[in-house]
């Protein structure tokens, strides 16, 4: 008993109470950046510094390799048009409660992501963010309970769907729940093929048609 008892110690302080604490530094940072540093770049670049940060203070062994590890061509497929669906599902719902444009044109502006601006940001958010959450939130995606680092995943970037979306905090819950779900199938799909490169490439394609869908409505 002892032993076991242990173990979920050991389990439950290297499995959650990190990631916790990452998620609520990192939603700390998207919020100040967005809300207050008026800032997309300041916003993302903070949040994967923390990333970064906790891969640093709590290293776990494994090893980046998996980042390059696990394509599979008929999960790339089904995970890049899942992702062009739930891009088209948020454009349509946030087109709903911003019919206009006018309230999203206002804040890609004073977070100075002018039509010329958002390129660059939108290769980064599609190719180093997908690559760097999916290694932080989900390498330990053949551990028992991992499930919760995709609740943390969701949860962190309620701020961003807050600032962009005109969402109330209780709105935002709905694309929360989506990244969840999507959290969950990167984490079953890294599983299977027992690597991460075909999440990271439907992740990179839900970033992509997320903040593309942003975009347009601000046309």
């Amino acid at each position: 008993m002892g032993v076991e008892q242990s173990w979920d110690r050991s389990l439950r302080t290297r499995w959650f109470i990190p990631p916790l604490i990452t998620c609520l530094m990192s939603a700390c940072v998207i919020g100040a950046g967005l809300f207050f540093l008026h800032s997309g770049w300041v916003a993302i670049l903070l949040y994967h510094s923390i990333l970064l940060g906790s891969l640093i203070i709590w290293r776990r062994g494994e090893k980046p390799e998996i980042i390059l590890r696990g394509f599979h061509i008929g999960a790339v497929i089904g995970l890049v048009s899942l992702s062009f669906g739930m891009g088209w599902m948020f454009y349509e719902f946030i087109q709903h409660l911003d019919p206009h444009g006018t309230y999203v044109i206002k804040q890609l502006s004073r977070t100075g992501l002018t039509p010329l601006g958002v390129i660059p940001f939108l290769v980064y958010v599609s190719t180093i963010n997908p690559a760097l959450e999916e290694f932080y939130w989900r390498r330990n995606y053949a551990t028992p309970g991992g499930w919760v680092h995709d609740v943390f995943y969701a949860l962190l970037h309620a701020p961003m769907f807050i600032y962009f979306g005109k969402l109330t905090p209780v709105q935002a819950m709905l694309p929360v729940v989506g990244l969840i779900l999507a959290g969950a199938l990167w984490r079953a799909v890294a599983r299977k093929v027992d690597g991460l490169a075909s999440s990271i490439i439907g992740h990179g394609s839900g970033d992509f048609a997320m903040l593309l869908a942003i975009v347009l409505i601000a046309k």
